[in-house]
């Protein structure tokens, strides 16, 4: 607990500042599954879009977590009755050599609904989204959004479809559907005409696909910031994680994504900046790591 009321005292200081790698995988291997700056989607043998060795459905996020999984070592339950979701800290140095503090809730959706909530043309502080979603367990922000407070990227809350999408090629979708959540790659897997969604958030940079961390399209390699990211291990659990301390570029961020032992398979970049923000519902002052911006859209956990 010491851990995390320190990071969340020294998430008051979040950088407000709105990665650059080679496209290489973790052990320095070229991958040829992920986007350069206009290039179009690869293909391979029968027409497929990954890899033959690369798995082509996602994992089922039900098959293989027991309700102890969540509380291995170093993780803590956000509420000791709920079995659905645990919290831990970590930190890093980024290539300047400053430490980067990171906040990861991770979740099991057996036990566990996540939903989108949005208010059109508002925007909530993170103290005044949990006020407004009591019985949510932990919050994070979502999309970018623009001076008006319209999301930028498809949303859907609770079957309502908002914003506009993106086609950037490093585009990556949050959804909820048929009541599993996942993280995708638009680009692997891109929006089919008429898919239907009861929970989704639209973002970029895609920082992991498949288990290998994304190249950087330049753009949005440069800038170093808070982030906000959520992201699927490879059983399935989703997870909400979020920067403190100093400021880190996307590149930096993905390889140590990439490097930890989260276990990763996909992770997406969410608005970051002065919006990163999160809500956990561990009790006390402390619980929360506030943005510098009010934000119109969010993701929130609830047991089930």
């Amino acid at each position: 607990m010491i851990a995390l009321k320190r990071l969340f005292f020294i998430g008051m200081l979040l950088i407000a500042l709105a990665a650059c790698q080679n496209g290489i995988g973790v052990g320095g291997t070229p991958i040829v599954i992920f986007p350069t700056a206009g290039s179009p989607p690869p293909t391979f043998p029968g027409g497929a879009t990954v890899p033959p060795s690369f798995p082509t459905q996602p994992p089922n996020p039900f098959a293989t977590p027991t309700p102890s999984s969540v509380f291995e070592p170093n993780w803590n339950p956000i509420r000791a009755e709920f079995q659905g979701a645990a919290w831990r800290t970590f930190t890093f140095r980024n290539s300047q050599g400053a430490s980067v503090g990171v906040v990861v809730v991770r979740i099991d959706p057996r036990f566990s609904t996540l939903r989108v909530h949005h208010l059109p043309g508002q925007a909530r502080t993170i103290q005044q989204w949990q006020q407004l979603l009591p019985n949510a367990l932990a919050i994070v922000n979502a999309n970018y959004f623009d001076t008006n407070n319209r999301p930028l990227g498809l949303v859907v809350a609770d079957g309502g479809f908002f914003g506009q999408i993106i086609t950037r090629n490093d585009a990556g979708l949050f959804q909820v559907k048929e009541g599993v959540p996942r993280v995708r790659s638009l680009w692997l897997e891109p929006l089919r005409q008429g898919e239907q969604f009861q929970q989704a958030v639209q973002a970029f940079p895609m920082l992991m696909s498949y288990g290998y961390v994304a190249p950087i399209n330049p753009d949005v390699a440069q800038v170093r910031a808070a982030r906000t990211v959520i992201a699927q291990d490879k059983l399935g659990r989703i997870l909400f994680i979020v920067t403190v301390y100093a400021g880190v570029t996307l590149g930096e961020l993905a390889n140590w994504l990439g490097n930890s032992n989260l276990n990763l398979d996909f992770a997406l970049n969410l608005d970051g900046g002065a919006s990163t923000s999160l809500y956990i519902a561990t009790g006390g002052p402390n619980q929360f790591i506030p943005s510098l911006k009010a934000v119109p859209v969010v993701i929130a956990l609830y047991a089930r």
